[in-house]
């Protein structure tokens, strides 16, 4: 027994000293594995944190040159601002530009035939002066001459020429005649001008049958000297008959004096119409001379309006091509002025007027220039041409790119809360700003939020509308009106404002009030600082009497109410609707402006997807079904936009139908088809 427990003991020392021996061994060995994991993670951890520092290197290297691009994107926004308000004023300064050459181009007109009618008239004055003048002078010297005729003939002492006399007189009747239908026949001429030449014409028969009647004259003297030379020689013979010398002279100097007299007369009056004559024509000549600076003025104002209408600012692609084809066609002698277009972002429908062109202008002549304008404007397609017939106005189909993918509804859903979700949204809502352009919804909205209002409200009380176009055509409210006009409207303000600031009324019912076209109401108030007071302690005062108020209008700036600033609303949920919210996120000062353009990015996507499913499903903007949305800012909150429910989706006479015919309690909820059980009393009853 003993060899064996020396045999054992010996046996177990060399087995724990073997063991000894391995877990020595065991644990060097793991020192080792753990010592070399231990430096490889270290060179590992190193190789990392060096990684990190050129990582961080790169970060901030990364983050300089991002602030550097956005201050240089900055500027450029700047620049490009600045350049849209230059543009904006040469647009204004173009157009009033154009209204005065218009008003210019009406007053040269007017002018123009004010000065051809005065010319007529001076043309028929004229012509009547002359013929006058001419008239009363012949008239003088005829009378003149046919009071020397008869003198002559009735004298004794001349009739041994009246034979002479007699045949002068008929020549002299013959002139009086010929006279007078000439004068008969240019008086009823346009231009006295063509016929000077008459008129000069019977001027020199006159002055020559004037010189025959003095010759005539002087043969009868030369006959009376010759018998005084005979009574001169008689009385050489017998000196008694002698006649005196003096009385032939003096017969003799009358006669001269007389004729000399008549000559004088005579060539003043030809002088003074000679005047009144040049007088005339120099007046004709300026009035020649100022319609022709006219009609100069009219042919620059006509070549100014015979340019085309382009778009002036053509900031977007498609109304620069749209400028390109006015240019294209210009140079072809066909006139294309700008009227409208319907942008897509990847095509454009340009339509323009084509009424100033003296033809008709045919689909087929214009689409044969189709494929040059593809290469001219640099567009993926040929550009198309048809007619707009209910508008009368020529469209011009332009592919700038290619069509983007449709927005994929899951997506779209990530920018909006649907309007699945509106009711219990709104639900909770007390004081609410509504605007929108006209037709936007504005009344729809606010009857679709009043109702959620109060079927969600357990201590519901009434609604009272205050709708100052109640029997406008767009009145679209199935709730009883309470006030028709803008006076009952700023009684009803100041009533609740006076209620409100005196705490009193009765708080255990929760009465709503709904204000539309606000800001007509405020410019229809002769106190509109007091309104405006009325309408700022509602806001903020209308929840701790346990009263709300919705005021609906059309403009997003705060500032174009009168009485008002920024501020004053926000206090109440702003739901913008359409162009407003746009407007809306430019105004406002309750966000950065890196939020503001997300967000105007975000809406553009969601107005084109809404125009997209309108499009699809044949709606107009307009219809009650069309897809639609707002931007909703609730004070305190971020800014988000809510999917609208189709207009007339909660009516007034839901709450009725929801509420509990045997306690009058609202608080009810679906209890299977057709029927609703009341939270208050417990007891169900039939919708």
């Amino acid at each position: 027994m003993k060899p064996l427990a020396i045999n054992l003991i010996v046996a177990s020392g060399s087995i724990a000293l073997t063991n000894k021996l391995l877990s020595e061994s065991y644990e060097r060995s793991a020192n080792d594995q753990l010592e070399l994991i231990i430096n490889d993670s270290s060179s590992i951890v190193e190789d990392a944190k060096t990684q990190y520092s050129y990582l961080l290197a790169d970060n901030a290297k990364l983050t300089n040159q991002l602030k550097e691009t956005d201050n240089l994107l900055q500027q450029e926004k700047e620049h490009h601002r600045l350049k849209q308000l230059e543009y904006l004023a040469e647009v204004a300064s173009l157009t009033a530009k154009l209204n005065d050459t218009k008003k210019q181009l009406d007053d040269a007109v007017s002018v123009k035939t004010t000065l051809l009618q005065q010319l007529e008239g001076l043309h028929r004055e004229h012509n009547d002066l002359v013929i006058i003048e001419v008239s009363k002078s012949l008239e003088s010297h005829y009378q003149a001459l046919k009071a020397s005729i008869e003198h002559h003939l009735k004298v004794d002492y001349y009739i041994d020429i009246s034979n002479q006399i007699l045949a002068f007189r008929d020549k002299f009747n013959e002139l009086v005649k010929h006279t007078n239908f000439t004068l008969r026949e240019i008086k009823n001429l346009e231009d006295i001008n063509i016929s000077i030449q008459d008129i000069i014409d019977i001027w020199d028969r006159f002055i020559k049958l004037k010189h025959q009647w003095k010759n005539l004259l002087n043969v009868r003297e030369r006959l009376g000297l010759k018998k005084v030379l005979e009574l001169l020689e008689e009385c050489r013979e017998n000196q008694s008959q002698l006649i005196p010398v003096s009385n032939a002279q003096k017969l003799s100097d009358g006669l001269s004096q007389y004729h000399a007299q008549q000559l004088d007369k005579l060539y003043n009056q030809t002088n003074s119409i000679t005047t009144d004559v040049n007088n005339l024509q120099n007046q004709v000549n300026d009035l020649l001379g100022q319609i022709e600076a006219k009609n100069l003025e009219i042919d620059q104002l006509k070549n100014k309006l015979n340019q085309p209408i382009t778009w002036r600012l053509a900031t977007r692609d498609d109304l620069i091509i749209g400028n390109l084809i006015i240019k294209y066609f210009q140079n072809l002698g066909i006139i294309l002025d700008r009227a409208s277009a319907n942008y897509k972002g990847h095509e454009s429908t340009l339509k323009f007027h084509t009424d100033r062109n003296p033809r008709f202008l045919g689909i087929g002549e214009l689409n044969k220039h189709s494929e040059a304008l593809q290469q001219a404007c640099n567009v993926r397609k040929p550009v198309t041409f048809d007619w707009d017939a209910e508008n009368g106005l020529l469209e011009a189909t332009v592919v700038i790119s290619a069509k983007p993918q449709k927005s994929n509804d899951a997506d779209i859903n990530k920018l909006w809360k649907q309007s699945s979700q509106f009711a219990s949204i709104v639900a909770k809502w007390e004081r609410i700003r509504i605007t929108g352009q006209s037709q936007a919804g504005k009344s729809p909205t606010a009857e679709n939020i009043a109702v959620c209002i109060m079927s969600s409200r357990k201590d519901a009380g009434e609604i009272r509308l205050y709708n100052p176009q109640h029997d406008s055509r767009k009145n679209h409210f199935s709730i009883p009106v309470t006030g028709t006009s803008h006076d009952d409207s700023i009684e009803a303000l100041g009533e609740l404002a006076a209620a409100i600031n005196a705490q009193s009324g009765d708080r255990s019912k929760f009465n709503l009030f709904i204000f539309d076209e606000i800001d007509s109401t405020l410019s229809a108030s002769e106190d509109v600082l007091s309104t405006a007071n009325n309408i700022k302690a509602i806001i903020k005062q209308a929840s701790h009497q346990n009263i709300g108020a919705i005021f609906t209008g059309q403009n997003a700036n705060a500032k174009h109410y009168k009485g008002f600033d920024r501020s004053d609303w926000n206090n109440a949920v702003n739901v913008h609707l359409g162009s407003n919210i746009k407007d809306a996120l430019t105004n406002s000062n309750q966000f950065s402006k890196e939020t503001a353009d997300k967000l105007k990015t975000q809406a553009d996507k969601l107005f084109e997807y809404c125009q997209e499913k309108n499009s699809e499903l044949g709606l107009e903007p307009t219809d009650p079904q069309a897809y639609r949305f707002a931007l909703v800012i609730e004070p305190n909150k971020a800014p988000y936009f809510l999917q609208l429910p189709d207009f007339g989706a909660y009516t007034y006479d839901l709450l009725n139908l929801n509420q509990c015919p045997h306690c009058g309690s609202k608080n009810t909820v679906g209890h299977g088809t057709n029927r609703r059980r009341c939270n208050d009393c417990s007891k169900t009853f039939s919708v």
